[in-house]
């Protein structure tokens, strides 16, 4: 398989390490086949640094992004974020690492569909521990942000996907606000 790192780095000090995958492998069986997603993927990013993974389809970056993320665990090797081995802490200390510390945005846009616009932005707040009120009170804040506060009370099926594109780019903004 076959991918590239594409690398950009600003000015200034960039000395430390806030991701780290060593020799990173993950393998999937599908039926009689074994599939071998990564394949000792080693790569480092500095504070500041953009990145990106860039490869034909089926060559393992969403897999490594998954690993990187904390969504998955390698099947071997290592992914250390901020020096911590996300493979050695439970499921529950990654998903607060996940809520914290990292965002994404997936290619599907993985709003929850039943909650409206305002919900969907509030919810990572609330499950950080910030006040039902207070939550709603930054989420209306946010929406406002990107024109997007006449949509407050839609559902993600009545709003366009750019709309929906940039609600989870806020949300992910003011997650680790």
């Amino acid at each position: 398989m076959y991918w590239r790192a594409l690398r950009t780095r600003p000015e200034g000090r960039l000395d430390v390490v806030v991701i780290e995958a060593r020799n990173v492998t993950k393998s999937f069986s599908a039926g009689d086949v074994d599939v071998q997603a990564v394949c000792g993927i080693s790569l480092s990013v500095n504070a500041g640094e953009f990145l990106g993974i860039v490869g034909p389809s089926g060559s393992g970056k969403s897999t490594l992004l998954s690993l990187i993320g904390g969504i998955d665990t390698p099947t071997s090797g290592q992914i250390l974020l901020e020096g911590t081995d996300l493979a050695a802490i439970s499921d529950d200390q990654r998903t607060l690492l996940r809520r914290r510390r990292i965002g994404f945005v997936f290619q599907a846009f993985n709003l929850l569909p039943t909650l409206s616009a305002i919900e969907n932005v509030s919810l990572p707040l609330e499950l950080d521990g910030v006040a039902e009120r207070q939550a709603r009170q930054r989420a209306a804040a946010a929406l406002e942000s990107v024109n997007l506060a006449h949509r407050a009370g839609h559902l993600p099926s009545m709003m366009s996907g750019g709309e929906e594109l940039e609600q989870l780019e806020d949300e992910l903004r003011h997650y680790r606000a």
